[in-house]
């Protein structure tokens, strides 16, 4: 998933904002899922709900995929806290659209979810004045 995400985000056009730039990357990872991705979902979260060891190794996936996110942005020349900022709302973003592509048996696809997400954070963060 790390590779996917770099890889998009190092692919966006250069001109790309910091969260155009996340949305690529996320693109990335979205179109690659499958079906299986979709089935098997609701059964890796049970086991990981199962565990507080699994829990852990969760979150701290999510720590290194920020990082990776925001090494990536910073690369692009985004500085930081914005680059860190961005990486937490994409991922944030793709846990959204994640979540609803598993718990529907149709509708949109990944990528549209994803990037629905995407577009609600960047205007919550645009309403916190």
């Amino acid at each position: 998933m790390s590779g996917l995400l770099v890889e998009g985000i190092a692919g966006a056009p250069a001109e790309a904002g910091p969260l155009d730039a996340v949305a690529a990357g996320l693109d990335n990872v979205a179109g690659s899922m499958t079906s299986f991705n979709r089935e098997v979902a609701p059964r890796v979260r049970a086991v990981i709900a199962s565990s507080a060891e699994l829990q852990a190794r969760d979150q701290a996936k999510h720590v290194s995929l920020v990082a990776d996110v925001a090494a990536a942005l910073q690369d692009r020349g985004v500085p930081d806290p914005v680059a860190s900022l961005a990486a937490e709302i994409g991922m944030l973003a793709f846990r959204d659209g994640f979540a609803t592509w598993t718990a529907s048996d149709g509708g949109p696809g990944l990528v549209a979810l994803v990037r629905e997400a995407l577009e609600k954070l960047r205007g919550a963060v645009g309403a916190l004045g």
